[in-house]
Parts: C-alpha cells; sequence; structure tokens
C-alpha cells in the first residue's frame, strides 16, 4: 500500500488522560473553550462530542482556574499543570476510576495512522 499501513484493525481501544490543556486558547489568556469544537487531536476528537466527557472536562478546568486565581503569584490558566488538578481531586477523593488497561503498541498503531492519514508538521490538523 502506498502509505505503509497494512492493517486499520485496531483490537484494543486507546486509553488516554483527560486534561484540560487542548481547551485553553493560544491567543487569549486565561481563556477555556470546553466544547465539541476544543483542540482535541487524533483519537480524542471522537471523545469531544460527548457531554459527560466534557463535564469532566470543565470540572478540571473549573478546577485549574481555582488554583491559578488562590495563587499567590498570579498564576494563568495555562500555569496550572494537570497534575495540580489530579491531586486537588486525589484530596477531595473524588478522583474518578481508570478503567482499561494501556497498550503501548497499539495506541503507537494508531499513531502511526493517523499520521498517516494526515501527514503534516501540524500536529493541530490531525484534530
Amino acid at each position: 500500500n502506498a502509505i505503509g499501513i497494512n492493517n486499520i484493525s485496531f483490537h484494543y481501544p486507546p486509553i488516554y488522560n483527560i486534561g484540560i490543556r487542548h481547551t485553553l486558547l493560544k491567543k487569549i489568556r486565561n481563556l477555556a473553550v470546553v466544547s465539541p469544537g476544543s483542540g482535541f487531536d487524533g483519537y480524542a476528537c471522537a471523545s469531544g462530542r460527548i457531554v459527560e466527557y466534557n463535564v469532566g472536562v470543565g470540572q478540571g478546568v473549573g478546577i485549574a482556574a481555582t488554583i491559578a486565581i488562590n495563587s499567590k503569584n498570579k498564576r494563568t490558566l495555562a500555569d496550572v499543570g494537570n497534575w495540580e488538578v489530579r491531586e486537588c481531586l486525589v484530596q477531595s477523593n473524588k478522583l474518578s476510576k481508570i478503567f482499561g488497561c494501556p497498550h503501548p503498541t497499539e495506541s503507537a498503531r494508531l499513531k502511526t495512522f493517523e499520521i498517516a492519514l494526515c501527514p503534516s508538521d501540524d500536529v493541530s490538523a490531525i484534530a
């Protein structure tokens, strides 16, 4: 085949973290967009259409905003790491259970497939 992909059958659905970085606008500081129009890359773009998923992302953005506002050195949303949001959820006993198990080989195959479909130096072109 022309793009080097012999098989497009993926037997294990990849799991990925729900972060908040894809919601942050590049040119407007401290503004996040949580919707199917957020900046999802690759496989994650399918999840952006799920309301419950976006509710979880919105919760993370809200926690990050609270952390930024309450910081002593005037941090922005972009300054707050996913790990800080996770730590807040752990401390409040609200961290969601992670289902599934990682399959790095399948994830690598999926990434190769996505890049082959849309070869570009700009990763956002995959979304």
